[in-house]
């Protein structure tokens, strides 16, 4: 099981030695991965309900925190975490929507293809070689942790009953 510390983004300040005070000692503690928050969400506030902070609340950008925390770190994880809030509330009033939808992705999509198609055959035969060199190694790598994975699942299974015993 991995562990990931949630970087404390609006409560942390904006001092860079706290912030990497943070992160030093998320990876001193055991962590194995610090997300930092993508997204400033429930800052508006909707009927009765009031949020507990502000869009003035002092939020970092994602990937620039990121980079901070790489550059005063040695072997923590970095990830960032999205909300999706189509699933989880489809109800949500949207004012803003994506213009040209869904004409624009099918265009550009479409216009890819057509540069896609004056590449020299050299380029495809050289795609499609690294293709299957990158899919056998993914797929052997999977299978092989696939099978250790178990392996040790069942081991610690088996401790686990011996203790409960």
């Amino acid at each position: 099981m991995l562990l990931s510390a949630l970087f404390p983004t609006r409560d942390i300040g904006t001092d860079p030695a706290k912030i990497r005070d943070f992160a030093q000692a998320a990876e001193g503690l055991g962590f194995d991965c610090i997300e930092v928050a993508d997204h400033v969400l429930g800052a508006a506030p909707r009927g009765d309900w009031k949020p507990t902070y502000s869009e003035h609340d002092p939020f970092h950008e994602t990937f620039t925190t990121m980079a901070f925390i790489a550059a005063v770190t040695k072997n923590i994880k970095l990830c960032s975490g999205v909300l999706i809030l189509r699933r989880t509330e489809p109800d949500v009033e949207r004012p803003f929507r994506t213009p040209g939808m869904p004409w624009v992705p099918i265009v550009g999509t479409l216009i890819c293809f057509y540069l896609m198609s004056g590449l020299p055959l050299l380029t495809w035969i050289r795609l499609f070689v690294w293709l299957a060199v990158g899919l056998t190694i993914y797929f052997t790598y999977g299978r092989f942790r696939a099978g250790s994975a178990r392996e040790e699942a069942a081991d610690r299974a088996k401790t686990l009953q011996r203790a409960s015993a």
